[in-house]
């Protein structure tokens, strides 16, 4: 991968993409590239994802959930978790990165079809 892109094709992905793409996205670039019997599919890539901690604000929210969080207290992690959670299920996906899975999904389905996906 040269640029930085908000998805990421296994079959364009490798090992040396693990730091945009995480271990599980570049294993299956690595086994695709080998020839394996790996379904078509793409990684969301670490940009994606710190586009939407930025449009939702959730580094500085999560940041200040832990501040006041005593990590030795099980009840209080397990409140943190909850409203970090929350804070990621509630959070708007940016618009450029919506449009970007969009795109690739709809590659992967071709035209009038639906393609099953697994999403991890």
């Amino acid at each position: 991968m040269s640029a930085q892109p908000l998805v990421a094709f296994f079959k364009d992905i490798d090992k040396s993409d693990l730091s945009s793409v995480g271990g599980k996205g570049a294993n299956l670039g690595e086994m695709t590239k080998a020839g394996f019997p790996v379904p078509d599919g793409f990684a969301i890539t670490v940009l994606a994802y710190d586009k939407f901690l930025e449009e939702n604000n959730l580094s500085l929210l999560i940041r200040n959930i832990l501040k006041v969080t005593n990590v030795h207290n099980p009840e209080e992690l397990n409140e943190a978790s909850r409203k970090i959670q929350k804070l990621i299920v509630h959070g708007k996906i940016p618009n450029d990165a919506a449009q970007e899975v969009i795109k690739a999904y709809k590659k992967l389905s071709g035209f009038l079809k639906h393609a099953l996906v697994a999403v991890r």
